[in-house]
């Protein structure tokens, strides 16, 4: 045996204890990171402030713009006091201050408007030709909740890729980019459940779903009657007990 292999031999029990260590510490500082992210994200949007671009990596394909399309319709709702607007309107203000471009760099149109206000009905309701948000869609919720529930989302992602070793990129991306209450309630108005909750699902792990978060009790101001009732339907359906649920 030559001399390097027999003192990595030697050594190796020291060397896996220092391993896991370094693993460890760089998984704290990647949740720390990610938590950071996200607290910088929410000011930069609350001070109307551009937000920075994404690196590809993390981002994935997406459109161009500074946000998604209805989120920008969201600030500038909101901005206006709810007023109701026209497509039209709308387009006009969201391509005046570039809160979001098409792909292939032109502003938006009123087709897109009309599309994203029917995808998004949780969000819009539209009143004689106009536009305004959902009265729900105007509450404001306390920064450190949902901060909080940032870092549960967080630990959503952290404990797929711990338990099941899958890598949840969709879904952290979309928690940096919208927030982790943002997130929740786009995951929950969606048919079915996402791939990371069936991999959870057959590991017996369901604690530690995003579903599962969305009904501990400290979280029930932020979601509504029925997004928890999605959420506990989804669990109930795939197996854990009405006794297990968060109380």
């Amino acid at each position: 045996m030559e001399p390097l292999e027999r003192a990595l031999t030697a050594n190796r029990v020291e060397v896996e204890r220092e391993l896991r260590k370094a693993e460890k510490e760089l998984e704290v500082l990647r949740s720390r990171e990610r938590a950071l992210e996200i607290s910088i994200a929410r000011a930069r949007h609350l001070l109307g402030l551009e937000e920075p671009s994404v690196p590809e990596a993390q981002a994935g394909p997406v459109a161009t713009g500074h946000m998604p399309l209805h989120d920008a319709l969201l600030r500038v709702l909101r901005d206006n006091d709810n007023r109701p607007m026209t497509a039209r309107e709308l387009a006009d203000e969201v391509n005046a201050r570039q809160l979001y471009r098409k792909a292939d760099g032109s502003p938006v149109d009123i087709g897109q408007i009309h599309a994203r206000v029917h995808n998004y009905d949780r969000l819009f309701i539209r009143e004689g030709g106009r536009i305004r948000l959902k009265d729900a869609e105007l509450q404001t919720h306390d920064p450190t909740l949902l901060a909080e529930f940032d870092a549960a989302m967080l630990e959503v992602y952290d404990a797929a890729m711990r338990e099941v070793g899958y890598s949840a990129r969709r879904f952290l991306y979309m928690t940096r980019r919208r927030g982790g209450h943002e997130a929740a309630r786009h995951l929950l108005a969606k048919p079915g459940v996402s791939e990371g909750f069936g991999r959870l699902a057959e590991a017996r792990k369901l604690q530690l779903t995003m579903e599962y978060q969305v009904l501990r009790p400290k979280f029930a101001a932020l979601f509504s009657d029925e997004e928890r009732g999605v959420a506990r339907r989804r669990l109930i359906d795939h197996g854990l007990s009405g006794k297990s649920l968060p109380s």
